[in-house]
């Protein structure tokens, strides 16, 4: 496959597994942008296949991403009933 694609997936994969915060955001736009500028301009042979191999990993992104997310959300709901919890000790004492 293409080293370059294959450059952008490693990124993307990387900072997705890795995302704590808005700054991972701007840095996961930031390779998404120059990825669509490479695709946009990249006119070699096998265009269609590395074009084709890049929707399969964005496949892999996508459930990447809906991972992370259920994982935060569940990481979100259990510190809000921690502090729920904290509160009605308070409440108690």
């Amino acid at each position: 496959m293409n080293q370059i694609a294959e450059t952008f997936f490693k990124e993307l994969e990387v900072t997705i597994l890795q995302a704590k915060s808005s700054v991972d955001q701007e840095k996961l736009d930031n390779i998404l942008l120059k990825r669509k500028e490479w695709i946009d301009t990249y006119n070699e042979l096998d265009r269609e296949e590395v074009l084709k191999w890049i929707l399969e990993t964005d496949t892999q992104l996508v459930n990447s991403l809906r991972q992370k997310a259920l994982s935060l959300k569940g990481k979100i709901l259990e510190e809000d009933d921690l502090n729920r919890n904290r509160g009605s000790f308070k409440l108690y004492e």
